[in-house]
């Protein structure tokens, strides 16, 4: 999809997100150094939202309405976390993760996709729940959050260490949807948080 295109979504959505985290600065133009403070790395939100594409903005956007608390805690300052980031690399790893992604190929990237037992529950769940990608962005962005808390507070983590708790969510993630069926996602987000343990040590970060 051209810039172009998204522009205009972009600035909607980014409007809504303003909004909805009390910040009282409106913008017209979308660069900006604000959006810096919604964890984006430049004044160009457009270059962070690549990988995602207009999903990555939708489930932001969702997350902002559905979520304000969550979000002001999430800019909050103090917390150091990369909000938008982490929203977005949620939002490509499960397009890639259950074949939803235009530039995989299946050959190529059968390591990076979810199993046939995965995408079979996935599948199910979408024909009940259209919105079962949202909703799992949403539960997992929060799960980042958690275990960014966590190895801040205990290990004194910092912005370098952003991959750990990325890394942590996603595996963890992968590992216990692929264990069983689900019939929504309630019963999966119960079997996550009772297998799901957090980050006992740290570990260097891939990627940031």
């Amino acid at each position: 999809m051209k810039k172009q295109g998204l522009v205009t979504a972009e600035n909607s959505y980014m409007m809504q997100i303003d909004e909805n985290g009390d910040v009282k600065e409106q913008r017209n133009a979308l660069k900006s150094k604000d959006w810096e403070i919604y964890g984006f790395q430049n004044p160009d939100p457009f270059t962070d939202f690549r990988g995602g594409g207009l999903k990555s903005l939708q489930n932001i956007t969702s997350f902002a309405m559905d979520y304000p608390n969550v979000l002001k805690k999430m800019i909050d300052p103090g917390n150091d976390f990369l909000m938008a980031i982490s929203s977005i690399n949620i939002t490509y790893f499960l397009k890639v993760y259950f074949h939803l992604a235009e530039f995989l190929q299946i050959s190529k990237d059968k390591d990076k996709i979810c199993p046939r037992k995965g995408f079979k529950t996935f599948c199910q769940l979408l024909v009940t729940d259209p919105d079962i990608l949202q909703d799992l962005h949403h539960f997992l962005f929060q799960e980042i959050f958690t275990n960014w808390i966590h190895i801040k507070t205990k290990f004194n983590a910092n912005i370098l260490d952003f991959g750990v708790a990325l890394d942590h969510v996603t595996d963890t993630f992968k590992n216990i949807w692929n264990k069983r069926e689900y019939k929504d996602l309630k019963e999966f987000t119960k079997y996550y948080k009772t297998l799901a343990r957090p980050i006992t040590k740290m570990k260097k970060p891939i990627y940031l």
